[in-house]
C-alpha cells in the first residue's frame, strides 16, 4: 500500500477515534453504555450499577448515624427495596439496594454504624449473584459473611429467594441456594429463616398475581404479601427475644 495511503488510514483513524472521545465527553451516558456492554461480555459488574450502588450508599449513610437501638434495618436487592416499611407493624429503615449482590452486601454492610446496635435486621439477597454465574455455595458464604458481620445480639430474620415468572435455569441454583442459607441461618445465633413458597405455585415459579411485569420483581400484591411474612416474622421474633438482648 503507497505510504500516502496508509497515511490517510492512520488519519482516518485518529480522527474516528477523536470523535468517538468527543461524543462520550460530550455525551457521558454513550460512554457508560458501551463500557457496561464490553464488561457485560466480559462477565464484569456493570459501571451503571456500581455507580448507582455507590451513589445510594453515600445517601443512606447520611441518615445512619441518627438511627436508634431498636431499629429494624433492612438489607438486600430489588426484592427488598421496593417493600413498604410502612406495612411492617414496625418502625424500619430500608438500606436495601437494587441490583446488588451478596457478595457487595457484605462488602458494604459494615459501614453502617446502626447495624452494630440494631434490634433486628431482615435480609434478602442472593439472586444477583445467581444471575452473574455465582455458584449457591459462594452466595450464601458472602450471606454468612454479611451475617458475621451482625452482632450476635441482634436478632436477623433471614429471606428466602423469592421466585419468579421467568429464568427457570436458575430455578435450581435458587432452591439450592434456599438451602444453603437454611443452614446457614441454623448455624447463627438468633437467626430466623423465613420461606417464601407461599408466592409459588406448584411448578416453583411467581404467582402470577403476585409478579410485576417483568416476572422477576413482585407487583403491589407480591409485596404486600411478602410484608405480611416479614411482619410475622417480626411478631414471632419479638414474642422471643434473645437471651443475649439483656435489658435492651
Amino acid at each position: 500500500m503507497p505510504a500516502s495511503r496508509i497515511t490517510l488510514a492512520l488519519a482516518g483513524l485518529g480522527l474516528g477515534a477523536g470523535l468517538a472521545l468527543a461524543a462520550c465527553l460530550a455525551w457521558p451516558g454513550i460512554y457508560f453504555e458501551l463500557s457496561d456492554r464490553v464488561r457485560w461480555r466480559l462477565g464484569l459488574d456493570r459501571m451503571a450499577q456500581r455507580q448507582f450502588e455507590h451513589t445510594t450508599t453515600q445517601v443512606q449513610l447520611r441518615g445512619d448515624p441518627s438511627i436508634g437501638p431498636d431499629a429494624t434495618l433492612l438489607f438486600g436487592d430489588s426484592h427488598l427495596q421496593g417493600l413498604p416499611t410502612s406495612d411492617l407493624g414496625t418502625a424500619a429503615t430500608n438500606f436495601a439496594i437494587a441490583g446488588e449482590t451478596a457478595a457487595r452486601l457484605a462488602q458494604r454492610i459494615g459501614r453502617y454504624a446502626s447495624a452494630q446496635h440494631a434490634r433486628r435486621i431482615v435480609l434478602l439477597a442472593g439472586t444477583n449473584d445467581l444471575s452473574a454465574g455465582a455458584a449457591p455455595s459462594a452466595a450464601a458464604d458472602a450471606m454468612a459473611d454479611v451475617m458475621r458481620q451482625i452482632p450476635a445480639s441482634t436478632d436477623i430474620v433471614l429471606l428466602a429467594l423469592p421466585p419468579s415468572v421467568i429464568g427457570a435455569a436458575l430455578r435450581g441454583a435458587r432452591d439450592s441456594l434456599n438451602l444453603e442459607l437454611i443452614k446457614r441461618c441454623a448455624d447463627r445465633p438468633a437467626c430466623q429463616f423465613v420461606p417464601l413458597v407461599t408466592l409459588a405455585r406448584r411448578d416453583g415459579s411467581l404467582q402470577q398475581a403476585y409478579a410485576a411485569a417483568d416476572g422477576v420483581h413482585l407487583s403491589g400484591a407480591g409485596y404486600g404479601a411478602l410484608a405480611a411474612l416479614v411482619a410475622q416474622a417480626i411478631r414471632q421474633n419479638q414474642a422471643t427475644p434473645h437471651p443475649e438482648h439483656g435489658a435492651r
